[in-house]
């Protein structure tokens, strides 16, 4: 009579623990999510669409833009956008934390940076909704993303992205492959009097083979009455780091006055970071970095 109890009770223990097993996902439950973040860095033509006001009078844009996407292993990402020239004309700059789930990429704290002059009047920082889904190795490039952002400010503009993997680009980042001198221009979301007319910056900077940058910067602003001696111009720092995640670089920068030239003042007193891209085809490098107070910075050569 007890041996019966006791093989009645472990057939009991048996059921309930299946039961148990099935309820949370186990034996026979829905398989785990997906959740791989897209690590990458991304390629394709942008559509930016919405409208502006100007002295009360409203009207749509729409404007087709390059985008040079980076997805972290860690899901934070970064979407510059510009147009081709030499150098390349950084417009706008969308960054933020996403994250993975069968098959799509999103995030709700976007941070839009639109560059001056943009070609678009749109003058504050806008916040936005990233939704967007991907393909992991698609083919024999790698992967792809589709998306668009929604942005939260008043000109109901979306910008959608189908992006496509570039090739390799998982590959580790080496300092090696960019350490050379660059001439380029610098561009910033920083409006000097409301109409948008702060110039891009042409600046010659050199990065060492450890990574450290150094150089010059043609500031907009001169003194009346410069010191006398020789002058000092204003300069860029910083240091670019090799990722490990993928074929980029994790970019820290800063700018100071010269003796009788100075920025604006949103450029000094302050150290942005992001994320570089380096194309050893075409030789061009651009990086995008944010300030702790959303002041941000761009460079192309």
């Amino acid at each position: 009579m007890i041996a019966r109890a006791t093989r009645m009770g472990r057939i009991l223990q048996s059921a309930a623990l299946a039961l148990l097993l099935s309820a949370c996902g186990g034996a026979g439950g829905p398989p785990p999510a997906v959740t791989t973040i897209p690590t990458g860095i991304y390629f394709g033509t942008g559509h930016f669409t919405g409208t502006q006001t100007i002295n009360g009078f409203t009207s749509s844009f729409s404007t087709s833009p390059y985008v040079l996407g980076f997805v972290t292993s860690t899901g934070h990402y970064m979407l510059l956008s510009y147009s081709s020239g030499s150098p390349n004309v950084v417009r706008n700059i969308d960054s933020g934390s996403g994250s993975a789930l069968n098959g799509l990429f999103t995030s709700g704290s976007n941070l839009s940076s639109w560059m001056y002059p943009s070609g678009i009047p749109i003058y504050d920082n806008q916040g936005g909704t990233l939704s967007s889904s991907f393909v992991l190795n698609a083919n024999a490039t790698g992967q792809s993303m589709n998306g668009s952002i929604a942005y939260a400010g008043t000109q109901n503009a979306i910008l959608s992205f189908p992006l496509g993997y570039v090739g390799g680009d998982t590959t580790p980042a080496t300092l090696s492959a960019i350490a050379k001198t660059y001439a380029g221009a610098f561009y910033a979301n920083i409006n000097t009097s409301g109409d948008g007319n702060l110039p891009p910056l042409s600046s010659t900077f050199t990065i060492s083979p450890a990574g450290v940058l150094a150089g010059t910067v043609s500031c907009p602003l001169s003194s009346v009455s410069p010191p006398p001696g020789p002058q000092t111009p204003c300069t860029v720092s910083g240091s670019i780091t090799a990722r490990s995640d993928l074929n980029g670089y994790d970019v820290s920068i800063s700018f100071a006055n010269g003796s009788s030239t100075s920025f604006d003042s949103g450029f000094s007193g302050k150290t942005a970071t992001g994320l570089g891209y380096y194309d050893s085809t075409s030789g061009n490098f651009m990086f995008g970095a944010i300030a702790p107070d959303n002041t941000t910075f761009a460079f192309s050569n």
